[in-house]
């Protein structure tokens, strides 16, 4: 059951397709959602522009007022945002959450560096995180960060938010410990849908079929009916199985985070970047 979703956001403006996605989870275990908003951190060397203000009798303070002001005033605009969506959904913010028979919100504003935001996600069920270069500021890198670091899925919601996302369920399927994860995770979700599809690319090793049916009846003990599909690789991994998806007219995708380190940095694959940058419905990812 999903109890607690963490919902990261910075910068300018406010991705509302982001909350309102988290608001359609969080409403049938009413769950809390703690939105963490980072303030944009002072520009580079702006706090050694602050202690010089001192060495040099204040001069440079009027500047840096003015830069704090900057960042107090986006935050005040983020949280405006904030508490007005909560107030046309009926969701009550309150500041020490407790178990309640509805959902409720907590907003906290901080100036610590966005990379803090892995241990926040390792405290909440799930992170619902917008898409790379929308309204929420955050960047790719982020998202990989909290992937490969926080042991926590991650949804990320679309650009426009969907009416529901308990229609059609789509789990893609691959025998490794990512796929494995990512269902584990969804099944809370799962369990909602009114339909689920489990399917696989046929690349021509293992035994798929095999595969599959193992998935339904690890799903049919928890209650859950699936259909499966072996895909043909007629093109690549990820548009066999995006062009599944859409036909099959998706709410909801479910993959693992595939990936590698190299130099330190977390590299995704095919699949994982290509729902990243274009599905058109929430997609669940865990590594």
């Amino acid at each position: 059951m999903i109890k607690s979703i963490l919902v990261p956001a910075s910068g300018e403006t406010f991705d509302d397709a982001v909350l309102e996605t988290a608001l359609r989870i969080a409403q049938p275990a009413a769950a809390h959602i703690e939105l963490r908003y980072f303030c944009k951190p002072l520009p580079a060397g702006a706090e050694a522009v602050r202690q010089a203000g001192w060495a040099i009798g204040g001069a440079a303070a009027p500047a840096v007022a003015l830069l704090d002001d900057q960042i107090e005033q986006r935050s005040r605009d983020a949280h405006a945002a904030f508490a007005e969506i909560c107030r046309r959904k009926g969701v009550a913010l309150v500041d020490d959450p407790r178990h309640s028979a509805s959902v409720t919100a907590s907003w906290h504003a901080t100036r610590d560096d966005v990379a803090s935001l892995v241990g926040h996600a390792r405290h909440a069920d799930l992170i619902v995180m917008g898409r790379p270069g929308h309204g929420n500021g955050l960047a790719r890198s982020h998202i990989e960060l909290v992937l490969a670091g926080s042991g926590r899925p991650v949804l990320i919601a679309p650009g426009l938010a969907r009416s529901s996302i308990w229609g059609t369920a789509f789990v893609c399927w691959k025998e490794s410990p990512e796929a494995a994860r990512a269902l584990g995770a969804a099944l809370p979700l799962l369990a909602k849908a009114h339909r689920i599809i489990v399917a696989t690319v046929d690349e021509g090793t293992g035994q798929p079929e095999q595969d599959l049916r193992g998935v339904t009846r690890q799903l049919a003990r928890h209650g859950i009916a699936a259909e499966t599909r072996l895909l043909p690789r007629k093109a690549s991994v990820p548009d066999a199985l995006a062009t599944a998806a859409d036909a099959h007219e998706a709410d909801l995708i479910v993959l693992g985070a595939y990936g590698h380190r190299k130099a330190r940095e977390i590299v995704f694959g095919g699949c994982t970047r290509a729902f990243l940058n274009s599905a058109e419905v929430p997609v669940l990812m865990m590594q």
